[in-house]
């Protein structure tokens, strides 16, 4: 059975950021709250937890998985931003949206898939923020969803669906229930990949 971890959303407990942040780095598959819907992840250098991230949402191992960041510090190290990209990302961030670039090599091969582009968020929630600015480094990331696809948006969905197969699940409270709006910024041109919670007009 998943481990619940309550953290207050306006005030996070710093003991408590700090206990999901162990559980990360030892390998743990945790379910938070994003600015979107709930989301499951692990430490992208964790292969086992990787491998079990796709284990458990039944995704077929080439399909690309987002990577959370905190703030934009840290992106142009895994992505190659160009400065279109990187003004567009200024606006945007953070935010509803996840946007797809060229990888840097600083993204193992395991977890990449065969056009070495990866997605990337900086999520508008300041809990998983907090946890993945302890963390140091990215959360691999992907939707939580019912078996028949429906987008999970409580502790107690999490719980029910995946409770005995992940280690935690984080819960600051509801959200706001819409998928990310998806874009590409691979060149100068922006690309609506999926149409999302974010709004496109004037990017």
């Amino acid at each position: 059975m998943a481990t619940l971890i309550e953290i207050e959303r306006t005030h996070p407990n710093p003991r408590l950021i700090e206990e999901a942040v162990r559980l990360f780095d030892d390998g743990a598959v945790v379910a938070y709250p994003t600015d979107t819907v709930f989301g499951l992840g692990c430490d992208f250098r964790n292969r086992q937890a990787v491998e079990r991230l796709y284990r458990v949402r039944e995704l077929d191992r080439h399909r690309p998985l987002a990577f959370l960041f905190p703030d934009l510090a840290d992106i142009a190290r895994y992505a190659q931003v160009s400065n279109t990209a990187y003004r567009i990302m200024r606006r945007i961030f953070p935010g509803p949206y996840t946007v797809e670039l060229e990888a840097t090599r600083e993204i193992p091969k395991a977890v990449m898939e065969r056009r070495k582009r990866i997605g990337l968020r900086v999520p508008d929630e300041p809990v998983l923020r907090a946890i993945i600015t302890g963390l140091g480094r990215p959360i691999m990331s992907t939707s939580a969803r019912t078996q028949g696809g429906e987008f999970l948006l409580t502790a107690v969905d999490i719980e029910r669906t995946y409770g005995d197969q992940i280690d935690c699940i984080i819960d600051s409270g509801p959200v706001p229930g819409l998928p990310s709006t998806v874009l590409s910024l691979v060149g100068d041109e922006v690309q609506v990949i999926r149409a999302g919670a974010g709004p496109v007009a004037g990017l």
